[in-house]
């Protein structure tokens, strides 16, 4: 997998967000190099750690300012969350198992949770909460 650089085209236009956002992609890369470089292993405990806080975090926060805002889909993005959310837990369980080998799998869903919520559910939010000015 190539590094995944933060560009324009993965900004929602709230800063906060932003930031959090690139936090993701900072995790991506960290595991990403990790694995190319045969440390993987060492490693993964340690991003699926912050993953987990960082999930925590961030779905409080965006979930907050839906309510904050008013944004009228709120719901059908809480439940997004909460299956993210889900298969969070599911890689920690899997680690915790000794299951050392879903690394392909993990980046694999981190790649689509990049691509697909950021990019089509996290924008479907972006009009409506700079509207109503959040940052």
């Amino acid at each position: 997998m190539a590094t995944i650089q933060w560009s324009d085209d993965l900004s929602v236009h709230i800063p906060s967000i932003d930031r959090q956002h690139q936090t993701l992609i900072k995790l991506i890369n960290k595991l990403d190099q990790a694995i190319r470089n045969g440390n993987g292993k060492m490693v993964l405990k340690v991003i699926l750690t912050e993953l987990t806080r960082y999930t925590q975090v961030h779905f409080i926060y965006e979930e907050a300012l839906f309510d904050m805002h008013g944004y009228t889909e709120s719901e059908n993005h809480k439940k997004a969350h909460e299956k993210l959310f889900e298969r969070v837990e599911y890689f920690n369980k899997e680690l915790n198992k000794h299951h050392d080998d879903i690394y392909d799998e993990l980046l694999a869903f981190l790649n689509d949770w990049l691509y697909s919520h950021i990019l089509k559910q996290d924008m479907a939010y972006s009009k409506h909460l700079v509207d109503h000015g959040a940052e």
